[in-house]
């Protein structure tokens, strides 16, 4: 994902999806996650952090996920206002936990290798 823009685009794209959108019977997505995950995304821009590419779960849920060469992490929304998340560096360190998506200082902690720097290289 290249800008905020395409982010909310893809985001929004997925109100799209009908129940039974996959093979396996997937349900629409939940309407009051999906507004949650769009303001997170709008914090998320406000903080400096690249832009996720946002994923359809099966379930009606959603997951933000970021790659950067070899790190890859992704947040999968359980309600509007808590994910659990997994933070792989592909070299056999990988932290997962779970995380209240407010809490600023931590979720910065785990993106930080998506965080613009100042010369706006993440």
């Amino acid at each position: 994902m290249n800008t905020y823009v395409e982010a909310f685009e893809s985001l929004l794209g997925l109100l799209e999806l009908e129940e039974g959108w996959s093979d396996d019977g997937a349900s629409k997505i939940d309407r009051e996650i999906l507004s949650s995950v769009s303001a997170f995304m709008v914090k998320l821009a406000d903080m400096g952090v690249s832009p996720p590419w946002p994923v359809p779960l099966s379930d009606g849920r959603i997951q933000l996920e970021w790659r950067k060469g070899g790190h890859y992490v992704e947040f999968e929304f359980v309600d509007p206002t808590n994910v659990i998340y997994i933070d792989d560096d592909h070299a056999g360190n990988t932290g997962q936990g779970s995380l209240y998506i407010d809490d600023k200082e931590r979720v910065l902690d785990i993106l930080k290798h998506f965080v613009k720097t100042d010369d706006g290289v993440s």
